[in-house]
């Protein structure tokens, strides 16, 4: 699994907004980001704040994933920390992005608590061909170009 890939639809999925109310205002408004660890390998996700009361911008809100080498699990699945918190991050993070990530229904013991493990949409597996991913990478560019394009549009015509 890239995780350049990752990064840039995390990128495409924007920020989130953790807590507040329906119309989002209140709350944690955090950035997404992937990175690997340093043991296995593995794809890591933490948020690091853009916004939120009591909060400083650019700290570290903390980790979506967590790392467990030992746990089998497929190339396009992650580890999602359940537990001190984590619930609330994961839930609203499966919210804003479903076309990224998709709870399996699976779960990994860690200690007293468990994992979640959630597949990451159109990442292409080892096993099948290079040139998929690419497709799956287009169509999701093609769209956020044209829903920004859209987006623009309106705002020139408010404008006049």
């Amino acid at each position: 699994m890239s995780r350049e890939l990752i990064s840039d639809l995390l990128r495409l999925a924007g920020p989130v907004r953790i807590g507040g109310d329906r119309l989002g205002r209140g709350g944690v408004l955090v950035s997404l980001r992937a990175y690997r660890y340093d043991g296995g390998g593995r794809i890591a996700i933490a948020g690091t704040v853009l916004e939120g009361k009591n909060c400083i911008p650019g700290e570290l809100y903390g980790k979506l994933t967590v790392n467990a080498p030992e746990v089998d699990t497929a190339s396009d699945e992650i580890l999602v920390k359940m537990w001190s918190g984590g619930e609330e991050f994961a839930a609203a993070v499966l919210k804003h992005a479903p076309n990224i990530f998709e709870d399996t229904g699976k779960r990994a013991p860690m200690g007293y608590a468990q994992a979640a493990i959630w597949r990451v949409k159109g990442v292409v597996d080892d096993n099948e061909e290079e040139g998929e991913e690419e497709e799956f990478w287009d169509d999701a560019i093609e769209a956020q170009y044209a829903e920004e394009e859209s987006t623009e549009r309106s705002q020139q015509k408010d404008k006049r």
